[in-house]
């Protein structure tokens, strides 16, 4: 499976995020999908994307899961970019994302079954046959770098905290 590895230094990101219901399957809930639907038409994400760097490493707008409570039925889900450290609105949150290895992964086609199809690869093929990275519980992004998510040639990119594993 095609991945690159980035390390990054602690940053920020300006986000909303609510909790949202364990997915039925891996892969979505419809607690997400109601939530972009939510921030697009009531201008969350316009507000968000005024706070992005002109540079930011994860160039787009980011769907962030606060996966260490993944266990739990309800888990937090946030929608938001990297942040340039301008005032926001009350509603917005600043979040400091510790320092992290990640792995990153390209979901090329129509979303939302790219998507789909390239998070199980990640979960049955990556995790159970990768001899160096083993899953950390910390967060992930999706990075989606336009609207057009139903265009058939559409990428974007799935970046999962790992460790090394030190076996």
């Amino acid at each position: 499976m095609d991945y690159r590895i980035e390390k990054r230094d602690a940053f920020q990101i300006v986000c909303k995020r609510k909790s949202v219901g364990k997915p039925q399957s891996a892969y979505a809930t419809h607690d997400i999908t109601a939530m972009w639907q939510e921030y697009g038409a009531d201008g969350t994400m316009e507000r968000v994307i005024a706070c992005m760097p002109k540079n930011p490493v994860m160039k787009g707008l980011l769907g962030i899961c606060f996966s260490s409570e993944l266990n739990a039925k309800q888990f937090p889900y946030g929608i938001g970019v990297e942040y340039d450290g301008r005032k926001i609105d009350d509603d917005l949150e600043i979040v400091t994302i510790p320092a992290n290895t990640y792995a990153v992964f390209t979901s090329k086609g129509k979303m939302l079954d790219a998507f789909i199809e390239t998070y199980h690869r990640i979960v049955t093929e990556f995790f159970p046959q990768s001899v160096q990275y083993e899953y950390a519980e910390n967060v992930e992004f999706e990075v989606y770098s336009s609207a057009d998510t139903s265009n058939p040639d559409y990428q974007c990119e799935i970046w999962i905290a790992v460790n090394e594993k030190t076996e």
